[in-house]
């Protein structure tokens, strides 16, 4: 019965904060989207009696968190400050060894290359020297060597000029008499050819004056056979054309009277087939223009239908993918607040941790 009265009493307490606090928020713009603030002035201002355990508990329980929390806090931000500043002190040393270590590198790296220099310049300068009395040897020999060529090259070159001025004063002596004897030949040969050319001018001279006078013979009795023949020509010729003109008159006057009669035969036929063939041609276009008509009205009928029923379907597959795509996008959204959530209380648990282990 105790207990009973006192839960009542205890719930009593509940409505009545609750009402105050209501009646203390009333008219107010904004709750906040959790109503955070009545929440925690509910809880604060709750009071538990002393035969409420549980509510002591629950206040003290949320007494001993805060002041852990804080506590891990403040742990946590000392910790943060000291690992800052260990880890500035690290990077401090780091960059000062490494200033030494590389002075020292480059103290070496400069000792070694002027050594380097040293033993190269001694190397190129004995080289050099070397070299030097390798030049004059070689100079030495080679101007022996030039002077010896120089030499056998003039004893030879003499020897030969002699050689040479021995064979050009026999070459020179045979080719004098060979040309007094060509001189002779050709005089002779010259002679020879003046004589015969004399003769043959002569001959040649007599023969044109016979040919020239048998050809005049010859073309006088050619000119007159011709002239009769011509003439006798000219009068058959004339006999003739005047006969032809006869025969060509009459039979051109029969061809043009049957030509005549056998075109007005084919006018008035031609006439008879093109107003037939008129009267053919405009009843088959009709038909075909009725045909066309017909053929392009059921077209269309058919377009419109089958237009009809594509958007029909076209609706209800937008339908279909504007609903699939906000299933999918809403079940990614609670994925993903899930996933937030449960980042966010690992962190939350990491933090507890490592302050509790400082």
């Amino acid at each position: 019965m105790a207990a009973n009265k006192n839960t009542k009493n205890k719930n009593t307490k509940n409505k009545n904060a609750k009402n105050k606090n209501a009646k203390n928020t009333k008219g107010r713009i904004s709750e906040g989207l959790y109503n955070f603030n009545q929440v925690s002035n509910d809880f604060n201002n709750f009071k538990p009696d002393k035969d409420d355990p549980e509510g002591r508990a629950i206040k003290r329980n949320y007494q001993a968190n805060m002041v852990q929390s804080a506590f891990d806090a403040d742990l946590a931000k000392d910790m943060a400050y000291s690992q800052s500043e260990i880890a500035q002190s690290n990077m401090t040393q780091a960059a000062d060894l490494e200033q030494r270590n590389t002075a020292v590198n480059m103290a070496q790296e400069f000792d070694y290359g002027m050594q380097s220099m040293d033993a190269q310049f001694d190397a190129q300068d004995k080289f050099a020297d070397n070299q030097n009395e390798r030049d004059l040897g070689t100079l030495n020999a080679q101007g022996e060597i030039n002077r010896t060529q120089t030499e056998t090259e003039g004893k030879q070159d003499r020897l030969t000029s002699v050689v040479q001025g021995q064979q050009d004063r026999g070459l020179a002596k045979v080719q004098g008499e060979y040309n007094v004897q060509g001189q002779k030949i050709g005089a002779d040969a010259t002679k020879y050819s003046a004589n015969q050319s004399a003769n043959a001018q002569r001959y040649s001279a007599a023969q044109q004056a016979g040919a020239s006078k048998y050809g005049s013979a010859k073309a006088a009795d050619a000119s007159k056979y011709g002239a009769k023949q011509s003439a006798d020509a000219s009068k058959y010729g004339a006999t003739q054309s005047r006969v032809g003109a006869e025969n060509v008159a009459s039979t051109q006057a029969g061809a043009s009277m049957y030509g005549a009669k056998q075109s007005a035969d084919a006018s008035r036929y031609g006439a008879t087939q093109s107003r037939l063939g008129a009267e053919n041609v405009a009843t088959t276009q009709a038909g075909s223009a009725n045909y066309q008509a017909d053929q392009a009205r059921k077209a269309s009928m058919y377009g419109a239908d089958r237009t009809f029923d594509a958007t029909k379907d076209t609706n209800l597959t937008s339908t279909k993918n504007i609903k699939v795509t906000g299933d999918e996008t809403r079940q990614t959204m609670g994925y993903q607040d899930q996933l937030d959530a449960s980042k966010a209380n690992r962190q939350s648990a990491r933090s507890r941790s490592m302050a509790r282990a400082f």
